[in-house]
């Protein structure tokens, strides 16, 4: 495969929102859209796992299985059942309305997960869940959730209001106390990254653009170089066409941005090597596909994205 160009995964013409790769066998692939699907040749054939279109996030976490995070929407009144599966195939329910599942890097047992109501935590493989009362934000539901790699006792949680408005509270204690640390003029969640390297290093990527904080939450900026608005609201909020956003667990600085809108076309994938100061283009292939998820294999070196149009990859320098 050449390194500039997006490849072909399978799923064509599936409008995905998740895709999920097995660090310790990168042959094993699932991806969520209208229905799980799984792959155990690298995307080379799939096959329908599950029939479930409400799933949100996908997570492998090697030598335990894959994590389905699921939601109805917090307004809705509705469930979702989230899912486990030791190999891909066979799926089993651990919970309903469970997002965002975050997983601790060095207890392969500890999993966070967001709810609409919160923060939630697992010390036993997800089989049970227990609310962390403390992360609770008034007026506000539960949209994303980032973990500190270098340092797993710091959690990020973001909530959204009705109107779209943003809170995102910071946990220094593995969940126990929190604080607010959100950008005042930020709307419209879409992801969060917390940087593997520095714990007080996070890219919000939102409607409103993408948000960066060196300081743990104190002080944020909007990023603006090489990252154009697609489009005013009324009252002249910038819009932007952010999808998916990745931070590379193998290259300290480097971030991945897909782009997307609501009409399921996108402007392809830009990057960052010197940690959101410059944005490029990065790789060819993609078209006006809408990007819905971003995964980074550290090894092999891979991007991969979930599309409005399947499984693509690029191999990453």
């Amino acid at each position: 495969m050449t390194a500039s160009i997006w490849q072909r995964a399978g799923l064509n013409g599936t409008e995905l929102r998740a895709v999920g790769v097995n660090s310790a066998n990168p042959r094993g692939l699932v991806a969520a859209g209208p229905a799980l699907y799984r792959s155990t040749d690298g995307g080379a054939n799939w096959q329908s796992a599950v029939n479930n279109n409400k799933i949100t996030d996908l997570v492998f976490v090697p030598e335990r299985g894959a994590f389905a995070g699921a939601s109805a929407g917090c307004l809705s009144g509705l469930t979702a059942p989230a899912l486990f599966s030791s190999d891909g195939g066979a799926w089993s329910p651990i919970g309903e309305n469970l997002y965002s599942i975050t997983p601790h890097p060095r207890e392969s047992a500890v999993f966070y997960a967001m709810t609409c109501r919160g923060v939630v935590r697992s010390a036993d493989g997800g089989k049970t869940w227990q609310p962390l009362a403390s992360s609770r934000a008034n007026n506000h539901d539960g949209a994303l959730l980032g973990l500190a790699l270098s340092r797993p006792e710091v959690l990020y949680a973001v909530y959204v209001s009705e109107g779209g408005g943003i809170l995102v509270r910071r946990s220094e204690d593995a969940g126990a106390t929190w604080r607010d640390v959100a950008p005042s003029d930020a709307h419209g969640p879409i992801d969060v990254a917390v940087d593997p390297f520095d714990p007080q290093v996070v890219f919000l990527a939102t409607s409103s653009g993408l948000w960066r904080t060196a300081d743990g939450g104190g002080t944020w900026e909007r990023l603006t170089r090489g990252l154009e608005p697609a489009r005013r609201a009324e009252g002249g909020l910038e819009l932007y066409n952010v999808g998916a956003l990745a931070a590379d667990p193998r290259d300290r600085g480097a971030y991945y941005l897909g782009t997307a809108d609501f009409s399921s076309r996108g402007v392809g994938v830009l990057a960052t090597r010197d940690g959101g100061r410059t944005w490029s283009r990065l790789g060819d292939g993609l078209g006006n596909r809408a990007v819905r998820d971003l995964v980074v294999l550290p090894q092999p070196h891979i991007l991969y994205a979930a599309t409005s149009d399947g499984v693509l990859r690029l191999p990453l320098p």
